[in-house]
Protein backbone atom coordinates (compact mmCIF):
# COMPACT_ATOMS: atom_id res chain seq x y z
CA UNK A 1 0.00 0.00 0.00
CA UNK A 2 2.52 2.35 1.39
CA UNK A 3 5.21 2.82 -1.80
CA UNK A 4 7.16 6.27 -0.34
CA UNK A 5 8.32 6.77 3.21
CA UNK A 6 9.38 9.95 3.94
CA UNK A 7 11.50 10.76 6.75
CA UNK A 8 12.15 14.04 7.86
CA UNK A 9 14.10 16.06 10.68
CA UNK A 10 12.78 19.37 11.32
CA UNK A 11 12.57 22.67 13.39
CA UNK A 12 10.00 24.55 14.23
CA UNK A 13 9.18 28.29 15.91
CA UNK A 14 6.16 29.09 17.83
CA UNK A 15 5.51 32.72 17.67
CA UNK A 16 6.83 34.42 21.07
CA UNK A 17 3.95 36.68 20.81
CA UNK A 18 1.48 33.76 20.59
CA UNK A 19 2.81 33.07 24.08
CA UNK A 20 4.67 29.76 23.05
CA UNK A 21 8.62 28.88 22.48
CA UNK A 22 10.18 26.75 20.06
CA UNK A 23 10.19 22.94 19.64
CA UNK A 24 12.70 20.60 17.90
CA UNK A 25 11.19 17.16 16.31
CA UNK A 26 11.50 14.11 14.12
CA UNK A 27 8.89 13.42 11.84
CA UNK A 28 7.75 10.47 9.78
CA UNK A 29 5.20 10.75 7.27
CA UNK A 30 3.88 7.82 4.79
CA UNK A 31 2.60 8.71 1.63
CA UNK A 32 0.86 7.11 -0.73
CA UNK A 33 0.80 8.32 -4.22
CA UNK A 34 -3.22 8.02 -5.75
CA UNK A 35 -5.01 8.64 -8.89
CA UNK A 36 -3.41 11.71 -10.59
CA UNK A 37 0.17 12.01 -11.15
CA UNK A 38 2.90 13.40 -8.49
CA UNK A 39 -0.22 13.63 -6.08
CA UNK A 40 -0.36 11.94 -2.48
CA UNK A 41 -2.11 11.26 0.30
CA UNK A 42 -0.94 9.76 3.73
CA UNK A 43 -0.14 9.91 7.26
CA UNK A 44 2.20 12.38 9.54
CA UNK A 45 3.57 11.24 12.78
CA UNK A 46 6.24 13.39 14.75
CA UNK A 47 7.34 13.22 18.19
CA UNK A 48 9.77 16.55 19.23
CA UNK A 49 10.77 18.46 23.02
CA UNK A 50 8.98 21.78 23.14
CA UNK A 51 11.66 24.46 24.21
CA UNK A 52 11.74 25.28 28.35
CA UNK A 53 11.46 29.26 28.17
CA UNK A 54 7.72 28.75 29.04
CA UNK A 55 5.97 26.51 31.23
CA UNK A 56 4.67 23.23 29.00
CA UNK A 57 2.15 20.70 30.20
CA UNK A 58 4.03 17.67 28.27
CA UNK A 59 8.33 16.91 27.90
CA UNK A 60 7.45 16.05 24.76
CA UNK A 61 5.03 16.68 21.97
CA UNK A 62 3.26 14.79 19.74
CA UNK A 63 1.79 14.87 16.40
CA UNK A 64 -0.25 13.02 13.84
CA UNK A 65 -1.65 14.61 11.06
CA UNK A 66 -3.38 14.08 7.60
CA UNK A 67 -0.85 15.06 4.71
CA UNK A 68 -1.82 15.89 1.05
CA UNK A 69 0.91 16.38 -1.22
CA UNK A 70 1.65 17.39 -4.90
CA UNK A 71 5.36 17.12 -5.90
CA UNK A 72 5.59 19.21 -9.06
CA UNK A 73 8.16 16.85 -10.74
CA UNK A 74 7.06 18.25 -14.38
CA UNK A 75 9.14 21.47 -13.87
CA UNK A 76 12.31 19.88 -12.98
CA UNK A 77 15.60 21.97 -13.32
CA UNK A 78 18.50 20.34 -13.80
CA UNK A 79 16.68 16.76 -14.20
CA UNK A 80 17.37 16.81 -10.25
CA UNK A 81 15.48 20.08 -8.68
CA UNK A 82 11.86 20.37 -8.33
CA UNK A 83 9.19 22.45 -6.25
CA UNK A 84 6.69 20.74 -3.67
CA UNK A 85 3.96 21.47 -2.00
CA UNK A 86 1.97 19.82 1.38
CA UNK A 87 -0.61 20.50 3.64
CA UNK A 88 -1.24 19.14 7.03
CA UNK A 89 -3.94 18.93 9.59
CA UNK A 90 -4.36 17.20 12.85
CA UNK A 91 -3.48 17.12 16.23
CA UNK A 92 -0.62 18.29 18.69
CA UNK A 93 -0.24 17.34 22.36
CA UNK A 94 2.19 19.33 23.55
CA UNK A 95 0.80 22.82 25.65
CA UNK A 96 -2.57 20.90 25.61
CA UNK A 97 -4.24 19.00 22.79
CA UNK A 98 -4.66 21.40 19.53
CA UNK A 99 -5.70 21.31 16.13
CA UNK A 100 -2.69 22.49 13.32
CA UNK A 101 -3.07 23.33 9.89
CA UNK A 102 0.21 23.62 8.21
CA UNK A 103 0.69 24.35 4.52
CA UNK A 104 4.11 24.05 3.19
CA UNK A 105 6.42 24.09 0.19
CA UNK A 106 9.77 23.18 -0.54
CA UNK A 107 12.63 21.80 -2.82
CA UNK A 108 13.57 18.51 -3.49
CA UNK A 109 17.17 17.69 -4.75
CA UNK A 110 16.78 14.18 -6.48
CA UNK A 111 19.86 11.48 -5.62
CA UNK A 112 18.40 9.15 -7.52
CA UNK A 113 14.98 7.78 -8.43
CA UNK A 114 14.60 6.85 -4.76
CA UNK A 115 16.25 9.23 -2.76
CA UNK A 116 16.13 12.96 -2.48
CA UNK A 117 16.66 15.66 0.24
CA UNK A 118 14.03 18.36 1.05
CA UNK A 119 13.86 21.79 2.42
CA UNK A 120 10.91 22.81 3.70
CA UNK A 121 9.57 26.05 4.75
CA UNK A 122 5.92 26.46 6.13
CA UNK A 123 3.29 28.01 8.07
CA UNK A 124 1.81 26.61 11.18
CA UNK A 125 -1.73 27.57 12.15
CA UNK A 126 -2.60 26.05 16.04
CA UNK A 127 -5.76 27.58 17.13
CA UNK A 128 -5.55 31.53 16.86
CA UNK A 129 -1.80 31.43 16.96
CA UNK A 130 0.87 30.92 13.80
CA UNK A 131 4.30 29.97 13.45
CA UNK A 132 6.94 29.45 10.98
CA UNK A 133 8.14 26.41 10.26
CA UNK A 134 11.44 25.30 8.45
CA UNK A 135 12.32 21.59 7.99
CA UNK A 136 15.03 19.25 6.52
CA UNK A 137 14.10 16.14 5.06
CA UNK A 138 15.22 12.71 3.18
CA UNK A 139 13.10 10.96 1.24
CA UNK A 140 13.82 7.22 0.91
Amino acid sequence: FFRKFNASAELEYIAPTAGYSCAYGLRLNFIHDFFLENLGLGLSIGVGEPDDEFECEMSCSITAMARLQYRATQWKLGDILYPFAYVDAGIATYMGDFLIFSPNVGLCLEINEKHSVDVVVGYTKQDDNGALRLAVGYDF
